[in-house]
């Protein structure tokens, strides 16, 4: 027992010594998400290291930070909550400095997890949102470190033209398909939908199976609006999201959401939602 506690605090002794300001020489930030950290990255450059709260989590409403990611807050310079997640609540609260990197996007509500209605906190799943993620995120850098202005507005003048750019390759792919409706287990694609005049039917109930009469009215629902395409998370696995699927005869897309090639993920849910 005191040799599991000597190294208990001798661990919580080299996170906060690593944690203390500096990684590797460099100062450090803290997100919520590996899609920010893949933004922050692209603006912060190789002036700061980016440390995520989540980095292979596969549900991040029901993620649930452990010690060391604590003690990461408590000794970063700056915490970017993406906004509307649980954990993000407890953890801002550790910070030093807490930067909605969220504000001004204009949130959809309406979104139920364990039987409460709340704002859908999935924001990045739409490039326009992560524009405005991004210019939140370059105004913050400019307050904390305001000698490397023109530095980090470089890179997020670099950053908002790619994605304008992927933004209108996207709209230019989905156009045809405008009106459409798709299935998705958990509901994690309302801005996606909303971009580019999409619908979701999400099966998922409360963050858990559904009643089968829920599921056969979703069932229903989606034979009605000829959806041809079922998207299921990473590591979301489900008997009966698999009878969902086989029962409408859908085809089958895995996405994850939360994943760091965040652009990679946008494209192939685009391209599901298209192909034949």
């Amino acid at each position: 027992m005191k040799l599991i506690r000597m190294m208990l605090i001798c661990f919580a002794a080299v996170m906060m010594a690593a944690c203390g300001g500096k990684v590797g020489g460099k100062p450090t930030l803290m997100v919520s998400i590996p899609p920010q950290k893949y933004v922050l990255e692209r603006i912060a450059g190789d002036k700061w290291t980016v440390g995520s709260m989540i980095e292979k989590a596969t549900s991040a409403e029901s993620y649930d930070p452990d010690m060391s990611q604590m003690m990461d807050l408590e000794n970063c310079r700056a915490y970017f909550v993406i906004g509307n997640l649980g954990f993000e609540r407890l953890a801002a609260g550790k910070a030093k400095t807490v930067v909605d990197s969220s504000k001004g996007i204009s949130v959809i509500d309406g979104h139920s997890h364990h039987g409460e209605m709340e704002a859908d906190p999935h924001v990045w799943m739409s490039v326009e949102n992560m524009r405005i993620v991004a210019k939140n995120m370059t105004d913050a850098l400019v307050k904390i470190d305001s000698n490397g202005k023109d530095y980090y507005q470089a890179n997020y003048r670099k950053l908002d033209a790619e994605l304008a750019a992927f933004a209108d390759s996207l709209r230019q792919v989905l156009a045809p398909v405008r009106g459409q409706a798709f299935v998705v287990w958990h509901p994690a694609l309302s801005y996606f939908a909303r971009d580019y005049g999409l619908e979701q039917i999400g099966i998922e109930y409360e963050g858990k199976e559904a009643p089968a009469g829920f599921v056969a009215e979703k069932m229903k629902e989606a034979r009605k609006k000829n959806a041809r395409v079922f998207f299921m998370q990473t590591g979301a696995g489900s008997r009966q999201a698999e009878t969902v699927c086989a029962g409408i005869g859908l085809r089958r897309v895995e996405i994850n959401p939360l994943s760091y090639d965040w652009k990679k993920e946008m494209r192939r849910i685009a391209d599901g939602i298209t192909s034949e």
